[in-house]
């Protein structure tokens, strides 16, 4: 670690006589937050007339930010918690101001279907070059535009699984912010193709679906959640917790893992069961 910011975290673990002057946090109403991460600079103003310890408070990452179009409330008395434990900051030597909680929004940017399609196309004809001499391919349906947050905007085409050219090709982009994983979109074609080549003898082995891990069941027990029942998924990450209404795939006992998906979205995740209804996201 940098020597100086040993010195700094000494300092703002010593309490008022190592701290020096006072820190003033007022929390704001309302806060938009553009980046994967909420920082205390995002949700508050800070003031102090000490200038190094004001700029390690104001980057003190406090969680995940919410999805786009998610507005997620944040407590004082949790950013509290967070900055004592965090940071060693004594109680008396921060002032707080501003309201008891803070509402956080994304900063949102809206993806047109025509990019995601463009990039669907790039990946198809790329795909088709290999594999035959001439082919043409006509895009069915235009995606829906979607909201997601500020950021590099990365589109993502998966890799097709189809051996040889078919009359209708499903090509799925995923839509990434920064290294934030937003939404897949399915985008479809009708393919024409003539002159198949042969494929490369010396060509990559296929890859292997993935596996799915199941934990083990309790016999003795009813399931808590039941596939086609809506539900409330949590994600914590330090002072922001973010909840979100999801459909249940897969009926589930306490503790076991299932998959489920969120409304609008088009893949599933997977949760853990926590309680009757409950369930919190897999990491």
């Amino acid at each position: 670690m940098n020597p100086r910011a040993i010195v700094l975290m000494l300092s703002l673990a010593c309490g008022p006589a190592g701290a020096g002057a006072p820190v003033t946090i007022a929390l704001r109403p309302q806060a938009r937050v553009a980046g994967p991460v909420v920082t205390l600079g995002d949700v508050a103003v800070l003031s102090s007339s000490e200038l190094d310890p004001l700029r390690m408070l104001v980057n003190l990452p406090l969680g995940r930010a919410p999805a786009a179009g998610e507005t997620v409330t944040v407590q004082r008395e949790a950013v509290a918690g967070w900055l004592r434990a965090k940071s060693g900051l004594a109680d008396d030597v921060v002032r707080w101001s501003g309201p008891a909680s803070t509402q956080l929004v994304a900063a949102i940017r809206r993806v047109s279907g025509e990019e995601i399609a463009a990039a669907a196309e790039t990946a198809l004809r790329d795909w088709l070059a290999a594999r035959a001499q001439r082919s043409d391919l006509q895009l069915q349906s235009l995606p829906r535009d979607l909201e997601a947050p500020e950021g590099e905007l990365r589109l993502r085409p998966r890799a097709l699984d189809a051996t040889a050219p078919r009359s209708r090709m499903l090509v799925w982009v995923e839509v990434w912010v920064a290294e934030r994983f937003v939404r897949s979109v399915a985008v479809p074609f009708h393919v024409s193709a003539e002159d198949l080549l042969a494929p490369p003898l010396d060509g990559p082995a296929p890859t292997p679906a993935p596996r799915e891990v199941k934990l083990p069941r309790q016999v003795d027990t009813a399931p808590v959640v039941q596939r086609g029942q809506w539900a409330s998924m949590r994600l914590g990450s330090g002072a922001v917790t973010l909840e979100a209404r999801v459909e249940v795939l897969q009926d589930g006992r306490l503790g076991d893992s299932v998959r489920v998906r969120q409304q609008g979205a088009a893949g599933g995740v997977i949760a853990r069961v926590t309680g009757p209804g409950q369930l919190e996201l897999a990491r």
